[in-house]
């Protein structure tokens, strides 16, 4: 196990996106498709999530950890977060991804899913507001991409595990 840090919060639960792009092979005899096969590929997850941290903000922009950083201590801490400009075909941060919930089981109290993703970026439009009466959240929608690794076949984008709880 590596070490994770904790983003806090969400709100409205989370959201994966299966896409699979299948084309056909279509054959005069049948006059219809013969076979499917799969040619494209997307998984995506969405949430919102419910703490504005400046890590928070520089994880859903993809920029790298250097952009952050703090100067001083105790009551005069300040900390920085550079809004990046990027260069031309400049990639942006990978990151894995977490997230804990409860589990829809029988005995959902004593069971929580576990969802892993490999290779995040955040791929969509986010935006958060600083409002007096509401609280700071912001949509982030991460696109998953899978590992060419052979030690990841069958589960080159992540996992989804559930796990029962000791009482």
């Amino acid at each position: 196990g590596g070490a994770y840090r904790n983003v806090g919060y969400t709100n409205n639960g989370l959201q994966i996106s299966y896409q699979p792009t299948f084309d056909s092979v279509t054959v005069d005899q049948l006059l219809d498709t013969a076979k499917l096969f799969k040619s494209a590929m997307m998984v995506q997850i969405s949430t919102e999530m419910a703490e504005g941290t400046l890590e928070n903000v520089l994880a859903v922009f993809g920029q790298k950890g250097s952009t952050l950083t703090s100067d001083g201590s105790g009551a005069t801490a300040v900390d920085t977060l550079g809004l990046e400009a990027g260069a031309l075909g400049a990639a942006p941060t990978e990151r894995q991804l977490i997230a804990v919930g409860q589990a829809p089981t029988s005995e959902a109290s004593k069971t929580e899913r576990v969802y892993y993703a490999r290779r995040v970026l955040s791929v969509e439009q986010s935006q958060f507001s600083l409002a007096r009466t509401a609280a700071t959240t912001f949509p982030v929608t991460f696109r998953l991409l899978p590992s060419g690794d052979s030690a990841h076949v069958g589960s080159e984008y992540g996992k989804i595990i559930d796990r029962v709880l000791a009482v």
